[in-house]
């Protein structure tokens, strides 16, 4: 994260299905930048490139091409023979003879671009060695990433082919995340129940700024509902998985890429670790996130992070056996809305918008404690969303009459 955090990398970005975002990591100004990026590539290809390679292959995208071009001029620096690209073999001269190729990828997930583009070399190069360089691999520690490199790897009888990595970036596979959907149906639903309210008109145009902001690519410090003083949730100094200092170039996608991270590694685990990972989860046993971790990290932007970046069974604290964690953060929550216009409440509309959204449970009776905070003391915004927290119909909130103009 020190490469890639206050360089305004991550966003997220709504995927092909658009039930769901997943983070996408900008490159221009982190792995494709001048510096020690170029550095590391740089010792990549001096250590693993066979100085037999003589053609390149790059996947789709405008970044992969660029990583390509990288490549190609790091090899030329050597005093080598530039590799020639296999989408344009001819360059007006004879193609060279085909000893090896280098597969690249500025990028990578699931791995399916590399694997689409082996598949392509099969009748050209067929046991020619091959040489696949990303410059980003998101990953877990699940199965997948294992049959991959196997995959990839694979050469009949001759010697394997070789997968090498610039950067590694621990993510739940695949990566999505459906919080921001739940919230964008939550908010369609609360202004079709406030439309004839006349009194929350204000609300009103705050929800339709933050739907305009939910249907598109969500970018800077938007990933988050703001605070009860109407400023963004910032990350203060001395950031626990951070070393180093950092200033106010860093954004909401740097820290909830960090807590995503740090979330799927506490559920994958090591395969050599003799016990289980802190959030596995199997058939017959469920972890949730202890509450220690709300009242710890006491910042509202890593809050927020944890309360979108979990699956919600790590969240459930109805049933008995996590009783005193969700009468933790339900006291949590009451001193939130004590303090909603202060640091100590920023994150007060999340957690609500949690509740809300199914994403986190509490017991009934810490719901009603919830609900039993005086609505005259709450903001505009929490005084409507609090009744759809905790499972009550808002009726006071529902002026009926006749709009004055359609919603």
């Amino acid at each position: 994260m020190t490469k890639y955090r206050g360089h305004k990398a991550f966003r997220l970005r709504l995927t092909e299905s658009r039930e769901a975002h997943a983070i996408h990591v900008g490159l221009n100004e982190t792995l494709l930048a001048d510096g020690d990026s170029r550095e590391a590539i740089r010792t990549l290809i001096h250590r693993d490139l066979p100085a037999s390679t003589t053609h390149i292959l790059a996947a789709k995208g405008d970044d992969s091409e660029r990583f390509a071009q990288i490549v190609v001029e790091e090899v030329a620096a050597l005093g080598l023979q530039p590799p020639t690209p296999v989408a344009h073999p001819e360059h007006g001269k004879p193609s060279p003879e085909r000893r090896g190729v280098v597969v690249v990828a500025a990028s990578i997930g699931s791995g399916q671009s590399l694997q689409d583009a082996s598949r392509d070399l099969r009748e050209d190069f067929r046991n020619l060695p091959r040489t696949f360089v990303t410059g980003l691999r998101k990953h877990s520690i699940a199965d997948h990433g294992q049959v991959l490199l196997r995959n990839l790897e694979h050469n009949n009888d001759w010697p394997k082919h070789i997968l090498r990595v610039v950067d590694d970036m621990m993510l739940p596979h695949p990566n999505q995340y459906v919080a921001w959907m739940k919230e964008l149906d939550f908010w369609e639903m609360v202004v079709i129940d406030q439309q004839f309210s006349s009194s929350k008109r204000k609300v009103i145009k705050q929800i339709k700024d933050r739907l305009a902001v939910l249907r598109s690519d969500i970018v800077g410090d938007d990933l988050f509902l703001r605070s009860g003083s109407d400023r963004p949730l910032k990350l203060r100094p001395s950031f626990a998985f951070w070393d180093g200092l950092y200033d106010d170039e860093i954004t909401q996608g740097d820290v909830f890429a960090t807590m995503a991270s740090i979330l799927e590694n506490c559920r994958k685990g090591s395969k050599g670790r003799q016990l289980s990972a802190p959030l596995a989860q199997s058939p017959f046993h469920v972890n949730v996130l202890s509450s220690e971790n709300f009242t710890r990290f006491n910042d509202g932007v890593i809050q927020a992070s944890l309360l979108r970046a979990a699956f919600p069974h790590e969240l459930n604290f109805a049933g008995a056996a996590t009783s005193v964690h969700s009468s933790k953060i339900s006291h949590l929550i009451v001193k939130m809305m004590e303090h909603h216009k202060d640091d100590q409440g920023e994150a007060c509309l999340e957690f609500l918008v949690a509740l809300a959204t199914k994403r986190l449970a509490l017991a009934a009776n810490d719901l009603k404690r919830i609900a039993a905070f005086p609505q005259n003391r709450l903001s505009d915004i929490l005084s409507v969303v609090r009744p759809y927290a905790v499972g009550q119909v808002p009726k006071e909130s529902l002026e009926q009459g006749q709009p004055d103009q359609p919603y």
